[in-house]
């Protein structure tokens, strides 16, 4: 290659990210984004000022996305990259696949004739190993292998399972749990590729061609490898990010804590992948902007647990409507109550007429509505002093000369709430089903409203008690208290109508009290 060559000075550089191949390895600078090799791979120095967003490394090559226009470049032993704007792009033993912008896969360079099968998928992420091509399927977020060998031995994907990173052997392949953050290998073991550390989570794995390396998400993190029928072993103290530094964290994403001490610049952020709850478990707590998601599980009872459940559901149903009907029965027993006594009063009361004394000072007058139809000239409109909210004053002339303001209330409602007997009746009947110990013999929600509907229905259709009496009420009123001022109550049942009529003393002061009545 000649003067094509860069040479490189790696002291006191600081990387944003870096992989590796045979005897090399490549980066990209923190800041600028340039790219760095060193080792047996050397880079071009036509891209030595390339600004990239990404770099992978394969076997004998590395393949880099441009942060200009998207486009990936390739150097080292490997095919020439199509003219698309790509995503992501991921290399393996001779040949890379970038990712587009719609999911699409493309593939370079040494392609294994089997791996053709992927292009006909749609990929939300892409991982190429050694011989194999993983990527998590756009609809699902399942993982999908093709690989070289046909027995498909790293192409096996665990069933059942979520992944959120994967990272592919030359014969083997990895990938991060997405509910646990637990590494899951399989495919070729003889050199002890598959012995992940127990109990151990990650951010982050890469996987050379017969062993695997991963960062915890421990604090400090630790480098923690496996594979190359050598026993486990870690680095601990690592001066590394458990993830890339970032800008802003991306969808789905949740930033570290103690990002400072991870990244060179102090406004950039370590981002995690949220966690995703599967299987029988549910979420808990959402992913945060500095937590991860939280996942539980459901406990589901036997069916003898169930079933006491369900019984205990339904004595709380008829307990409530128990009670219901109880205070329903009590509150129109005291209504029933009321009225009887009202209706006993009535036949005690004494109507004083006083119509013949001029000053009307020792009683209440009653007086019927065809006196006030005269008296208010049949309720004209020349008559009316106002209107308000209740109903309207007229100016009254009563047959001895008297002047009054007579109030006519809107149609009143009957304040007697009647009880007949069949009413009463099928209340106490349904209260009584519905206290019944076997389900089958209890009426549904739906009959016990369809009933009570009826109920109220025959109460509001039902004659007021006392058969219709049209006969005026009054009550006596202590004289002492009303001085010059006479006041008198009218009510007049048959007409659906209520009045108050005030008298007005000698001096002309009006004074307006409303009487307390009760019309039966």
């Amino acid at each position: 290659m000649g003067t094509d060559i860069a040479e490189v000075e790696l002291k006191d550089k600081k990387l944003f990210a870096i992989s590796g191949g045979d005897n090399f390895a490549c980066g990209l600078e923190y800041g600028s984004r340039f790219p760095v090799c060193w080792g047996d791979l050397q880079l071009p120095a036509r891209l030595l000022n390339v600004s990239y967003t990404s770099i992978s490394c394969g076997s004998s090559h590395c393949c880099a996305i441009r942060s200009s226009d998207s486009r990936a470049d390739c150097w080292g032993n490997n095919g020439s990259p199509p003219g698309e704007n790509f995503l992501s792009v991921s290399s393996g033993k001779n040949f890379s696949c970038g990712l587009t912008q719609d999911g699409a896969l493309h593939c370079w360079g040494g392609v294994p004739e089997s791996i053709q099968e992927a292009k006909n998928e749609r990929f939300a992420s892409v991982f190429v190993g050694g011989r194999s091509v993983c990527g998590l399927a756009s609809s699902t977020m399942d993982a999908l292998c093709w690989d070289e060998d046909h027995h498909g031995r790293s192409s096996l994907v665990p069933p059942g399972l979520k992944f959120s990173f994967l990272a592919g052997g030359l014969s083997h392949t990895c990938g991060i749990r997405a509910d646990n953050h637990q590494v899951m290998c399989w495919g070729d073991d003889h050199l002890r590729q598959l012995q992940v550390p127990k109990s151990a989570t990650f951010s982050s794995i890469s996987a050379g061609n017969f062993h695997t390396c991963g960062v915890t998400r421990d604090d400090p993190a630790k480098l923690l490898c496996w594979g190359n029928n050598v026993a486990e072993f870690e680095i601990v103290n690592l001066n590394a990010s458990q993830a890339l530094c970032m800008g802003e964290c991306g969808k789905n994403q949740f930033q570290m804590n103690k990002t400072s001490s991870q990244c060179p610049s102090l406004s950039d952020k370590v981002c995690l992948d949220c966690s995703i709850c599967v299987g029988g478990n549910v979420e808990t707590s959402p992913c945060g902007v500095n937590s991860d998601r939280q996942c539980g599980s459901v406990k589901i009872g036997s069916g003898r647990d169930a079933k006491r459940q369900g019984g205990k559901s339904v004595f709380v149903v008829v307990l409530y409507v128990s009670a219901t009907l109880s205070l329903a029965l009590i509150f129109m027993g005291a209504v029933w109550s009321y009225l009887c006594r009202i209706r006993r009063r009535k036949g005690k009361l004494r109507v004083l007429s006083t119509r013949n004394n001029e000053h009307f000072g020792n009683g209440v007058v009653s007086i019927s509505a065809e006196e006030l139809k005269l008296a208010t000239k049949n309720y004209s409109e020349e008559m009316i002093l106002g209107r308000g909210a209740f109903g309207t004053v007229y100016k009254g002339v009563l047959e001895n000369g008297y002047q009054v303001a007579i109030k006519r209330g809107k149609a009143c409602e009957r304040l007697a709430v009647p009880l007949q007997p069949e009413p009463l009746f099928r209340v106490l009947k349904l209260a009584l089903e519905c206290t019944r110990l076997k389900g089958k013999q209890r009426p549904s929600m739906t009959q016990v409203a369809k009933t009570l509907e009826e109920v109220l229905e025959a109460i509001a259709s039902s004659p007021p008690p006392g058969g219709g009496d049209t006969s005026p009420l009054s009550s006596t009123v202590d004289a002492k208290s009303l001085k010059e001022i006479f006041e008198a109550m009218v009510v007049n049942p048959g007409s659906g109508n209520c009045y108050w009529m005030t008298w007005v003393s000698s001096t002309g002061d009006p004074f307006m009290k409303t009487l307390p009545h009760i019309r039966l």
